[in-house]
C-alpha cells in the first residue's frame, strides 16, 4: 500500500492530460518492475518516474524544443564552465598565496577544477561522470554559499538579518555561474548527450574552453587605472560576439550558435549590474542590452526551429527512457 500511495504522489508530477492519458499503463508496469525488488530499486524507480514527470512538464524531454537544445549545447555548457575554471585559477594565483585563501575561495578553485574534469569526462564520452560532476557542482556550490553567508552570522545581533538577506542575494548572482552551468547540464536529456561531441570534433568545445579562459582572466592583469577605463565585461562579451559569429560560419563543423551563446549566459548574469557603478553608463547600458538581445534572438530563433522539427512522441518513463 505504501508504495501505491507514493506512485500516486509520483504521478501529480506528471502533467494532468499524460497522467489520465497513461496513468493505468505506468502503473501496470511500476507493479511488474518492482514486484521483487527491494526498498532501494523501488525508490530509485519512484525518483525516475517523479523526475521524468517534471521533465515533461519543464518541455526538458528529447522530443521538446527545449531539452533538445539544452541537448546540442551540453558540451558547450562545460567547456564555458571549465573555462572559467581555468580563468579563476590564474587571477587567485596571480594575486594571491594559497596558504591566505579563506575557505570559499578554497571550494571556488575546487569547482573549476571540478569543471575541468567534467570536460574531461565529456570528451572521453563519459556522461554518467559528467553528470556526477554536474551534480556535486550543485552541491559544492550550496556550501560555498552557506560559507559565505555564515561569516556574516555575527550581523544577526541587533536586527540585522536584512542586511544577511542582501547579502545572500548578493553572493547568488555573483557566484551564480557554477550553479547554471550545472543545471543546465542536468536538465539535458541523457538520450541526447552523447551526440555533442561524438556527432563533430571537439576541436569547438576545445576553442571555446580557451576563449573563455582568456576573457575571463585578461580583466586581472590590468591596473587599476586601465580598469577604471574599460567598459566592465569587455572581455567577455567580445568573446561571446566572436564565437557566435564563428559558430555561425563555421557551418559544416554543426556548432549551434544558440548552444554558443547559452554556454556565454552564466557568465554575464554577474555583468548585468556593472551599469550601476561604471563610469561609462550608456555604454555598459548599450552593451548590456545587446548581448542580452543577441543571447534571447538566437535562443528563440533555435527553439522555433527545433520546435518545427520532428519531435516524435514522448514515450512511458518506465523501462523505455532510463535515468532521467
Amino acid at each position: 500500500m505504501t508504495g501505491d500511495r507514493l506512485l500516486r504522489v509520483a504521478l501529480r508530477a506528471y502533467p494532468k492530460r499524460y497522467r489520465a492519458e497513461r496513468a493505468a499503463e505506468i502503473g501496470e508496469v511500476f507493479a511488474d518492475v518492482t514486484a521483487q525488488a527491494g526498498r532501494v530499486a523501488v525508490a530509485r524507480e519512484l525518483a525516475e518516474l517523479t523526475g521524468y514527470g517534471l521533465r515533461l512538464r519543464l518541455g526538458l524531454t528529447a522530443t521538446r524544443p527545449a531539452g533538445r537544445l539544452l541537448g546540442e549545447s551540453a558540451p558547450l555548457l562545460v567547456a564555458a564552465a571549465a573555462g572559467t575554471g581555468v580563468a579563476q585559477f590564474g587571477e587567485r594565483l596571480r594575486w594571491h598565496d594559497w596558504y591566505f585563501f579563506a575557505g570559499d575561495q578554497r571550494l571556488q578553485l575546487a569547482l573549476g577544477g571540478l569543471a575541468v574534469l567534467t570536460l574531461g569526462a565529456v570528451l572521453l564520452g563519459w556522461w554518467a561522470v559528467a553528470r556526477a560532476g554536474a551534480l556535486l557542482t550543485v552541491v559544492g556550490w550550496a556550501m560555498n554559499l552557506v560559507i559565505m553567508v555564515g561569516e556574516q552570522y555575527p550581523f544577526r545581533h541587533g536586527g540585522h538579518w536584512q542586511l544577511m538577506l542582501a547579502f545572500a542575494v548578493i553572493i547568488l548572482v555573483l557566484q551564480c555561474g557554477p550553479l547554471l552551468w550545472a543545471l543546465m547540464v542536468l536538465a539535458a536529456p541523457v538520450d541526447l548527450l552523447d551526440r555533442g561531441v561524438r556527432r563533430r570534433r571537439p576541436a569547438p568545445v576545445l576553442a571555446l574552453l580557451l576563449v573563455t579562459a582568456v576573457a575571463g582572466y585578461a580583466p586581472c592583469t590590468l591596473t587599476l587605472r586601465s580598469a577604471s577605463l574599460q567598459l566592465p565585461g569587455c572581455t567577455v562579451y567580445a568573446g561571446l560576439f566572436l564565437t557566435v559569429l564563428a559558430a555561425g560560419a563555421l557551418r559544416r563543423v554543426q556548432v549551434p550558435p544558440a548552444g554558443v551563446a547559452l554556454a556565454w549566459l552564466p557568465m554575464m548574469v554577474p555583468l548585468l549590474s556593472a551599469p550601476l557603478d561604471s563610469f561609462h553608463l550608456v555604454g555598459s547600458i548599450a552593451m548590456v542590452l545587446s548581448a542580452v538581445a543577441l543571447v534571447g534572438t538566437l535562443t528563440v530563433r533555435r527553439w522555433r526551429a527545433l520546435a518545427g522539427g520532428r519531435g516524435g512522441r514522448d514515450r512511458t518513463p518506465l523501462g523505455s527512457v532510463g535515468p532521467v
